[in-house]
């Protein structure tokens, strides 16, 4: 590292970008292993997906690793370079935001694309993005190869392609740096609490509950606790809890039937889970009520609407 250039050069647009109805290029040089690439300045903005081997990439005065399917950043202004480089392959993504033509639509509020158009002052600085998942990185180096092969020889309608590509290329890497199931925590969340509020007296099975609002059962439940505060299960449970208080304060139903109306499917459950959270039975906080005793205690764990 000690021999490493201690200045860098400019690359300019003029170098990538001869043609001035194109503002975007998509470059893939001839894997390497040589020991570094200079570090040099952009007067552009560069997305580099590493496709294969590792390397050491040289941002200002520091360095990190490296490996296949790891996305830099470099803006428009920022200096970097390789080192240590061991069958290194790279696509690199450039582009000049301002002739950019881009319909931004909802990909303009995402994550991703604030990260990549950010105009924040201050020095610019490469850094590294996300890591791509096996199966993102080869739908990324599938688009990739179209738009080399259209490069090479370019067809009809070679303009409007390479943008549509382009666009491909950002969503695929817009759902890597922010995942589709973070969009469900403002929609889906609250239709799987409705849900539960709905059907606490039938069995849930959380897994085909998660699939149905789009998530795996991880995101769900972490979703979840942002959202309520609490795990789905213990949320039902709240809810169920809930419930069985008013039946039991309120009405003259069996402790049994009223089990089975709330859902814990037998009475002895519903009276272990009653206890853990009040420390007292069902049967006890029914001889109170019907004796006349202030349960408001016991009431302020279960107001109305609230979910525990």
């Amino acid at each position: 590292m000690e021999n490493l250039p201690k200045s860098g050069f400019t690359v300019s647009q003029t170098e990538y970008f001869p043609e001035i109805n194109m503002p975007l290029r998509l470059t893939y040089p001839s894997k390497t292993s040589a020991r570094f690439h200079p570090i040099h300045f952009h007067d552009f903005t560069e997305i580099g997906i590493v496709i294969s081997g590792k390397a050491r990439h040289l941002v200002g005065k520091g360095t990190h690793s490296l490996r296949q399917g790891d996305v830099i950043l470099v803006p428009r202004g920022a200096n970097h370079g390789y080192a240590e480089m061991d069958d290194f392959g790279i696509f690199n993504l450039l582009f000049i935001q301002r002739r950019l033509p881009l319909p931004l639509l909802d990909f303009g509020s995402g994550k991703f694309a604030k990260k990549i158009f950010s105009t924040r002052s201050g020095e610019p600085t490469a850094e590294k993005l996300m890591t791509l998942e096996p199966e993102q990185l080869q739908e990324l180096i599938t688009v990739g190869n179209r738009i080399l092969g259209e490069e090479q020889s370019p067809g009809q309608s070679f303009y409007f392609l390479m943008m549509a590509l382009f666009m491909e290329i950002l969503v695929i890497l817009d759902r890597a740096y922010s995942p589709q199931d973070e969009y469900h925590t403002l929609s889906a969340i609250p239709a799987a609490l409705e849900f539960l509020e709905r059907n606490y007296s039938h069995d849930i099975d959380f897994d085909v509950l998660a699939k149905k609002l789009g998530m795996s059962r991880r995101t769900f439940f972490r979703h979840f606790r942002v959202a309520a505060g609490t795990s789905p299960l213990v949320y039902l449970n709240s809810i169920r809890l809930r419930k069985a208080f008013e039946l039991i304060t309120q009405t003259d139903m069996p402790l049994a039937t009223i089990a089975l109306e709330c859902g814990f499917g037998d009475c002895f459950l519903m009276s272990r889970s009653f206890k853990k959270l009040t420390g007292i039975t069902p049967s006890a906080l029914r001889k109170r009520s019907i004796s006349g005793k202030t349960v408001s205690f016991i009431s302020t764990l279960f107001p109305a609407g609230k979910k525990l």
